[in-house]
């Protein structure tokens, strides 16, 4: 089976790769980490002003920065796939977080692990939500990390009598055991 995992260097995003490590998967799983970098989200100081004066080195310095932020979170995805014995490989792409992470996803027969910040109602109103973007948009199923992993006996699936809920039993059966 087909692993993404998201990270951007975070807890959250090494709670969803240890998890992966813990999952009873059926059989070897090939396991991707993804670092996506957003520089198009990057803005200058006082956006609502016009362009001023050492912008542009600002910027530059933001740019670096991001770039020494994603070759730590790299390593240290690589590390962390190697002591949880994944057979995988980090990697790094740019674009907007969410649109790049499902264009990368796996196909209905992967899985697509990302953690969660947790934020509110309102929070995720406001600053938008990656996970839940994925959840709403992703052709796989999607687990949600909200914290470290627990030791794993069993595996609770709620269902409703739907067809999604038939599919998500049917991978469940399939994958895990």
């Amino acid at each position: 089976m087909n692993v993404l995992v998201a990270t951007d260097g975070s807890k959250y995003g090494r709670w969803a790769l240890n998890w992966v490590g813990k999952l009873p998967l059926v059989g070897p799983a090939k396991v991707t980490a993804l670092h996506v970098q957003d520089v198009g989200a990057l803005r200058a100081p006082f956006l609502s002003q016009p362009v001023m004066a050492g912008t542009e080195r600002y910027i530059q310095e933001e740019i670096q920065r991001m770039e020494a932020h994603s070759a730590k979170t790299l390593e240290e995805a690589t590390q962390q796939l190697a002591s949880l014995k994944l057979k995988g490989a980090a990697r790094k792409e740019q674009g907007p977080v969410a649109p790049t992470i499902l264009k990368l996803a796996p196909k209905r027969d992967g899985l697509l692990v990302v953690g969660s910040q947790g934020l509110d109602a309102l929070d995720r109103f406001m600053l938008g939500s990656v996970s839940t973007n994925l959840i709403h948009h992703a052709s796989c199923p999607v687990l949600v990390v909200k914290g470290e992993v627990p030791p794993l006996r069993r595996i609770l699936l709620a269902t409703d009598g739907s067809d999604s809920s038939a599919k998500a039993l049917k991978f469940v059966l399939a994958k895990f055991r």
